[in-house]
């Protein structure tokens, strides 16, 4: 499983959202298998990864690239 998200096919879940009044929202998502995180704008049920935040990982998981 840690192989799909060095080939960077993360299993994320979303951990909160933040809405908007004009229908975007904030969504925080989590890979439950590398612990990397990320925050992403979804609009209109489009995903814009990494706009507000990109993925970070921990240094466990960095090392694993490496």
């Amino acid at each position: 499983m840690i192989k799909d998200c060095l080939k960077g096919k993360h299993k994320l879940e979303s951990i909160t959202e933040l809405s908007h009044w004009d229908g975007s929202a904030q969504v925080v998502r989590w890979c439950s298998i590398c612990g990397s995180i990320v925050i992403d704008t979804q609009i209109d049920h489009r995903i814009f990864p990494g706009q507000v935040m990109p993925m970070k990982s921990p240094e466990l998981f960095k090392n694993e690239i490496n």
